[in-house]
């Protein structure tokens, strides 16, 4: 999910990392406090040289039946966020790679050159200023999740700056990235992960692995029959999920086979038939809902009919 604005009521840091914050990395946090992260980031990556951010959690529900979810923060052009989605270009981006170890890693559009898929990123990233930059890999156990803040700059080399010029820029970015890190989860855990916004349109990539899901493959026989990494399943699962409001990937099938968001064949394993069962049943209910709204006296007969006519079309021979 693509949060616009994000406002903590607090910054949660410990004394070690206070007394090592720099003047920038105080004046970025109590930007987060007074007005919103996205402020705060957008302050730092330009007082550190950098031309756009993107800062990117995979945060973890406390409820026992959750899965974890995907949220997004950038200063990025409009154009470039919906061409990245589209294109599901989180299996070529080399800076979630890269954030994939915790660490920071500085990167030039030149490391990447004998990989087809991130040439192909690169080329078109490179468009909207993303040729070089700075990954920070953050991870939490309380709650437990995974991070990236990528701090990118619109050209091929980062040959301007000395190594303890590096060191210090890696320092300070490392510092306000998991600050703010743990600030944001703690928030959103606190909240439920739960924000009032409009849902989301899935890419091909994400449908494809919804209807595996609905077929009953795990993460690990989605990734082997697909050809990428289980993490990168789990991240457009988790994306998958902020889309579409769910609180599972469960859920998430019920409703796509309900909308008809996905079409999967009839005789497959017993946990797309229960999820089609779960989306029958919901139907059902609006419909017997809607039935009595409409005609009291009839409301018995609507809450047989409707189910009665799904299930005769969706029935196993």
């Amino acid at each position: 999910m693509f949060v616009r604005k994000l406002c903590l009521p607090e910054i949660n840091w410990s004394f070690q990392e206070e007394a090592c914050g720099t003047d920038l990395v105080k004046e970025a946090l109590q930007r987060a406090r007074a007005g919103s992260v996205q402020e705060a980031l957008g302050f730092a990556t330009a007082a550190l040289g950098f031309d756009s951010f993107v800062f990117g959690i995979v945060a973890n529900d406390r409820r026992p039946d959750a899965e974890s979810r995907t949220y997004v923060m950038t200063n990025q052009a409009e154009a470039w966020i919906r061409r990245y989605d589209h294109r599901a270009f989180l299996e070529f981006d080399p800076r979630v790679e890269l954030a994939a170890e915790p660490g920071y890693a500085f990167w030039e559009a030149r490391q990447f050159n004998f990989d087809a898929r991130h040439r192909l990123f690169l080329r078109e990233s490179a468009v909207y200023g993303i040729e070089s930059g700075l990954v920070i890999g953050l991870c939490t156990r309380d709650p437990p999740s995974y991070a990236m803040l990528a701090l990118n700059r619109a050209r091929p080399v980062l040959d301007q700056w000395s190594a303890a010029e590096r060191l210090l820029i890696a320092a300070q970015a490392s510092i306000l990235g998991k600050v703010l890190s743990r600030t944001v989860r703690r928030f959103l855990n606190e909240q439920e992960l739960l924000f009032p916004a409009p849902r989301m349109k899935l890419n091909l990539r994400e449908r494809e692995i919804l209807a595996l899901a609905a077929a009953g493959k795990s993460s690990k026989a989605i990734a082997a029959t697909l050809g990428i990494a289980k993490i990168t399943v789990d991240m457009h699962v988790a994306t998958t999920l902020s889309k579409m409001g769910a609180l599972n990937r469960y859920q998430a099938v019920a409703r796509a086979i309900a909308t008809g968001l996905i079409e999967v064949p009839d005789d497959v394993h017993a946990e797309y038939m229960s999820a089609k069962l779960h989306a029958a049943r919901k139907i059902r209910r609006a419909a017997a809902a809607h039935e009595e709204d409409d005609n009291p006296n009839g409301a018995d007969r609507a809450r047989v009919l409707p189910m009665r006519k799904f299930m005769r079309a969706h029935s196993t021979p």
